[in-house]
């Protein structure tokens, strides 16, 4: 597996195939369609199945996984934390990305300060973590740049100068608003991905 630096503003040597944990211990097309479209706010993701998937990754090199509160109600984070409850030796092998915005899919996103505390909160106690190398703002498509710099990238600024966040994303599916957010300089990496 090669790797490589991700972003320029980051010293986080990745590998250049990651895990994502949208679909992580969903065992079938029919099964994700279900978790993300007809069940969104309760969990369907089996925590065997996508427990076993994580250790596979890890061990075939990947050394990035990316993940979400929103991605499973919380289940996929809570398959990562459990992984490396059980392989702690993994937890050294790779970075894990998560994300703040969407707390529960039944409350939709909301990038207000209070919503952004328990969102990475959640996230610490669902991975079992205390710091992260990495956290993006999720999808701020819909609000103004004013409440998400007031709320969310406010939280993660005050994360990353008392060292719980390392660095800080932006994933937002529209290219248009990633570009916004980029061009305030306060992003160390960006992604795009369901516009790929």
């Amino acid at each position: 597996m090669k790797n490589k630096m991700l972003g320029r503003r980051t010293d986080l040597d990745v590998s250049t195939v990651g895990l994502g944990g949208a679909n992580i211990g969903l065992a079938s097309q029919a099964q994700v369609y279900e978790q993300h479209v007809l069940r969104p706010s309760e969990t369907l993701m089996d925590l065997e199945l996508g427990v076993a998937t994580v250790i596979t990754a890890i061990e075939s090199g990947i050394t990035l996984i990316d993940t979400a509160p929103k991605y499973g109600a919380g289940g996929s984070e809570t398959i990562i934390g459990e992984t490396f409850s059980r392989r702690p030796d993994l937890a050294e092998r790779c970075t894990v990305t998560t994300k703040i915005g969407c707390t529960s899919p039944e409350d939709g996103f909301d990038h207000s300060y209070q919503r952004a505390r328990l969102s990475i909160q959640g996230s610490m106690n669902r991975l079992g973590r205390v710091e992260f190398d990495l956290v993006y703002v999720h999808d701020p498509m819909g609000f103004t740049m004013s409440e998400v710099m007031s709320g969310t990238v406010r939280l993660l600024t005050t994360l990353r100068t008392n060292g719980l966040v390392k660095y800080i994303g932006i994933a937002a599916d529209n290219p248009a608003t990633a570009a916004e957010y980029i061009e305030t300089g306060i992003f160390d990496v960006a992604t795009v991905s369901g516009a790929y």
